[in-house]
């Protein structure tokens, strides 16, 4: 009985190390946005900051991230435009897997489920020929009209989404100016020393408890136990 426990222990140990490397495994792909000296970038995490950034209250900025999967927000010095760079993991991004994988064909083939009225849309290459689908479209508030530029991508089942608004005044070649900025890697990010050192434990853990069990299974098939009479 005793054996059977510390057996069990071991399939336990066993599947929580590989879980937790899997979850590991799945962390967002590396990406980075530099937009250059004439913008300031700040990450989402810092909410103050970032809602001041976009002229908005602080709670609508955190109900805005938390709904968009928010990771960097950004906006132009002389206030001509604001950025936000979202991802998340979602239906589409999972059945999607990555872009890269995908010819041109197919991807016109999937843009159609992105547009609506109003909204055009077009496929676009940005570094490393990553392909994106570029949306546009135009909207207004009080201080004018102004246009909504969107670069989706999926790499590594997440859908990364780089949102531009412009002023009707802003070059119209300035969205896809700064999109090329982007970059969305392919590649994860190598496993940190203590993540290894976790996986690499556990497995060692593993190992030695099924050793031991396996010793102690063999020693009672060798020499078994006779039962006490009463």
């Amino acid at each position: 009985m005793r054996i059977k426990r510390v057996c069990y222990l071991a399939i336990i140990l066993l599947f929580s190390v590989l879980s937790f490397s899997v979850n590991a495994q799945e962390e967002l792909p590396s990406y980075r946005l530099q937009l250059g000296e004439n913008y300031t970038v700040v990450s989402a995490e810092n909410t103050k900051e970032a809602a001041a950034l976009l002229g908005i209250p602080e709670q609508q900025f955190r109900d805005y991230r938390a709904q968009n999967h928010v990771l960097t927000v950004a906006a132009a010095k002389d206030g001509g435009v604001r950025l936000s760079l979202t991802a998340e993991q979602n239906a589409f991004s999972r059945s999607a897997k990555s872009f890269a994988g995908y010819e041109k064909n197919d991807l016109e083939k999937l843009l159609p489920h992105f547009l609506a009225d109003g909204i055009s849309g077009s496929i676009i290459y940005g570094q490393n020929k990553v392909p994106y689908f570029r949306l546009h479209s135009t909207a207004a508030d009080d201080a004018g009209n102004f246009t909504v530029t969107r670069y989706l991508t999926v790499c590594r089942n997440t859908q990364f989404t780089l949102w531009i608004e412009a002023g009707e005044e802003t070059a119209d070649d300035l969205p896809d100016r700064l999109f090329r900025t982007l970059s969305v890697g392919e590649t994860p990010e190598k496993p940190s020393a203590w993540l290894s050192v976790i996986i690499i434990g556990g497995i060692v853990a593993f190992s030695a408890i099924a050793l031991w069990c396996s010793i102690r299974i063999m020693q009672d098939l060798l020499h078994p136990k006779k039962k006490e009479s009463n």
